[in-house]
């Protein structure tokens, strides 16, 4: 998500260099582990509606065999209300974050530990802008990798690479 849907007010800030680094991370999918690249799903901008996201990536993380391997990569705004993580999206709201981004966990690891996936490894490299959510008093903050943990620790074949924060700031996990 590097160019969000234009707005005449709340504008969503671009996210420099996210499309690259989304082509950089494909391409070495593709040589460097072998990934054929039709099973290569890359979403950018303006195909990364939130009501589409919300759909198919669902379908398609819940539809995941014991065979898959799942690689998730995200680069755009990450943010976190207060209750839980959100990713955004081409036509998000930055006044209405809940509604118009999507949930992580309800998009991404809610549906991968239901699945029958055993190896999967996630990369976040989000940042937060500060935004105000007008839907209730919180103040949006970075990706809260606590939440991701919890989801995450009943797993050993499972894997994750944050990178939050405007000033670099490596978790794995």
């Amino acid at each position: 998500m590097e160019n969000y849907a234009p707005k005449e007010q709340n504008q969503v800030p671009p996210v420099k260099y996210a499309e690259n680094d989304a082509r950089l991370f494909k391409q070495v999918l593709i040589n460097e582990l072998d990934v054929e690249e039709e099973n290569i799903h890359l979403i950018l901008n303006e195909e990364a509606l939130q009501n589409s996201l919300q759909y198919d990536l669902q379908g398609l993380f819940y539809g995941l065999s014991s065979k898959d391997r799942l690689i998730f990569y995200y680069v755009g705004h990450g943010f976190h209300n207060g209750v839980t993580n959100y990713l955004s999206t081409y036509d998000m709201h930055p006044m209405n974050v809940d509604k118009t981004a999507i949930s992580l966990r309800d998009v991404l690891l809610d549906p991968l530990s239901k699945s029958e996936c055993n190896s999967a490894m996630i990369f976040i490299d989000a940042c937060a802008q500060s935004f105000v959510c007008a839907n209730s008093r919180n103040t949006l903050s970075n990706i809260d990798v606590d939440e991701i943990k919890i989801i995450l620790s009943d797993s050993n074949y499972l894997a994750s690479y944050f990178f939050v924060s405007t000033r670099t700031k490596l978790v794995f996990m």
